[in-house]
């Protein structure tokens, strides 16, 4: 009986276990820009802690002037699969990306 009730449990568990990951937050300090500084700026990561840190330890972040080169580049790949352009390599002077 005592089987039958762990074996039931576990495929319980296997029903409702979400099917994506937790979402993970991160903490940390933050370096700002100067309080006269006026434009655009965006958040990046300086240091983060090693893989096998135990989870909750502090970050580092840093505010940077300009626009997010990673949101740019991210919005640039969906506009192109989007528009049925693919998602080939992107191409410098020299020749293709590797």
């Amino acid at each position: 009986m005592r089987m039958n009730l762990l074996s039931r449990l576990k495929k319980l568990d296997a029903r409702f276990a979400p099917n994506r990951p937790m979402p993970t937050f991160r903490y940390g300090w933050l370096t700002t820009l100067p309080e006269d500084f006026t434009g655009e700026r965006h958040v990046a990561v300086v240091t983060k802690p090693p893989a096998n840190s135990v989870p909750g330890e502090p970050w580092e972040f840093e505010e940077r002037p300009g626009p997010d080169q990673m949101k740019i580049w991210t919005q640039g790949i969906e506009s192109k699969s989007s528009s049925g352009l693919g998602t080939e390599p992107a191409t410098s002077r020299r020749g293709t990306a590797r």
